[in-house]
């Protein structure tokens, strides 16, 4: 009997927990894992933020995933088989990047994602979701120092350094006071800017940030970040961005960078799969298998699955969705 073949689609904290422990579940010969993923690197997308305020480098928030899968002998674009010295199952490690081209007898879309960073009118805005948006977003931030420095015209060196964030969540609190550390503590540089000509703005939906943690800790973070000079919008939404900066619905904050770390979008192979699906995710079981198959097959999770979830007393809510999903799939299936 052939080997069943596995493919997972997403090399992120899902895909690559479900691969990591589902090499376990196989007896040799029992099973082929195949992970593709558009890189060939795992971003910790927790430590993104620091590596913007370059309290990490870029070195520190990747990983390889050959690193990760150990025994890989596949190049980055390549297909080549490995054998898993743990479980001696059939592994495949794939960095190609029409992962659809592949006929596969059960497949596991992962964290199959895009941050969704357009606007409805105006230029697009910067987004936080790898290590290459760190990098250029540092960039800015530093770029945008100099510019403010030689700028004469105090309006548009105010403009300069006047930083926007979209979003309340980790991705966007954390950000968020990175920049705002990352620029106040750069003042001593600069003989031409001073404190008050630096604002930075966290914009968020809700009358609380951080959603996730308990109101204690919530109120905690907004009086520390308010202290450190941050300003909060808070029961607002960006409706437009422009040039000079973002519009809510009854405001305008101005800000020479606008950083959106607010949602994602699913892959368009999603949007293939012929399978239920809520407001664009596909519809999964608790198990992360798909909620209409009635045999083991096709499973996702966040964010290309809209999940139920329960709290877990080894995992908290507070920790990756993903990586919970992942070890809720290959609990189940093993």
């Amino acid at each position: 009997m052939p080997p069943k073949r596995i493919v997972i689609i997403g090399g992120g904290f899902g895909g690559v927990k479900c691969a990591r422990l589902s090499a376990g579940q196989f007896r040799p010969g029992d099973a082929e894992l195949i992970l593709f993923n558009k890189e060939n690197h795992l971003v910790f997308s927790p430590l993104l933020a620091d590596a913007v305020g370059s309290s990490l480098s870029l070195d520190d928030v990747i990983v390889p995933l050959r690193q990760l899968l150990p025994g890989s002998s596949a190049a980055p674009r390549t297909s080549r088989a490995w054998t898993s010295p743990a479980a001696g199952s059939n592994t495949r490690a794939t960095t190609a990047s029409r992962a659809t081209s592949t006929t596969t007898t059960s497949s596991w879309p992962a964290a199959t994602s895009r941050t969704s960073t357009s606007c409805r009118h105006g230029r697009p805005r910067l987004p936080a979701e790898d290590g290459g948006d760190a990098a250029v977003l540092r960039t800015h931030v530093l770029s945008s120092m100099e510019k403010a420095e030689v700028c004469d015209n105090p309006e548009k060196r105010r403009w300069y350094l006047s930083f926007v964030v979209v979003g309340g969540g980790y991705s966007g609190v954390e950000t968020a006071g990175e920049i705002n550390d990352l620029v106040r503590s750069s003042l001593r540089f600069y003989s031409n800017i001073r404190d008050d000509d630096v604002s930075v703005t966290l914009i968020h939906s809700r009358d609380q940030l951080l959603p996730e943690i308990s109101p204690q800790l919530r109120e905690f973070a907004r009086k520390k970040m308010e202290m450190a000079g941050v300003t909060m919008k808070l029961n607002a939404r960006v409706m437009l961005a422009t040039g000079e900066g973002v519009g809510l619905k009854d405001d305008f904050v101005r800000g020479g960078t606008i950083v959106c770390t607010i949602g994602s979008t699913t892959a368009p192979v999603i949007d293939r799969l012929d399978t239920p699906k809520e407001k664009g995710r596909v519809l999964t079981e608790p198990t992360c298998a798909c909620a209409a198959a009635r045999t083991p097959g096709p499973s996702a999770t966040a964010p290309a699955s809209a999940t139920p979830t329960t709290a877990s007393p080894r995992r908290p809510p507070a920790s990756s969705p993903s990586v919970r999903a992942g070890s809720a799939r290959t609990t189940s299936s093993g």
